[in-house]
């Protein structure tokens, strides 16, 4: 009882369980740091979409859908395999209907090429060669056709 007592009261345990505790806080304070991150992106993309939207509406695009979930299929070694994108808008515009998604910052340039394989994978699946890539930032809409 008296080797452990004295293990206790040493400098080194002392220095270790203060090593600890400083590692600890670090992991909590990261933590901390990474939800409030996460929350200030969400809030912040939801502002975006809201500019977005009353952009589309003051450019003349009638928004038929927001956050429209769409099925996309390919075959891996003759299997079918599904998947699920999710475009900010479906909109319409004189008959012609048109996926839209709204970017901030530089991912809304279509030289962002993150961007620019999103659009064509929206493009692809849903049978349309046009999307529409609004620059909330800017104030501007693009339309971007592939060919």
């Amino acid at each position: 009882m008296e080797q452990v007592l004295s293990i206790l009261n040493s400098k080194e345990t002392s220095y270790i369980f203060f090593l600890f505790l400083f590692f600890l806080l670090g992991w909590l304070l990261k933590k901390i740091y990474s939800q409030f991150i996460f929350l200030f992106l969400k809030i912040f993309g939801r502002l975006g979409e809201k500019k977005a939207r009353m952009l589309l509406k003051k450019n003349g695009y009638e928004i038929v859908e927001e956050q429209v979930t769409l099925k996309g299929k390919f075959l891996e070694n003759k299997k079918m395999r599904s998947f699920f994108i999710k475009p900010d808008f479906l909109v319409k515009k004189k008959d012609e209907i048109f996926i839209a998604e709204a970017k901030t910052g530089k991912s809304a340039s279509t030289q962002n090429r993150h961007t620019r394989r999103q659009l064509l994978e929206y493009a692809s699946n849903y049978s349309s060669k046009k999307v529409l890539l609004i620059d909330v930032d800017k104030n501007s809409i693009k339309e971007v056709e592939f060919l």
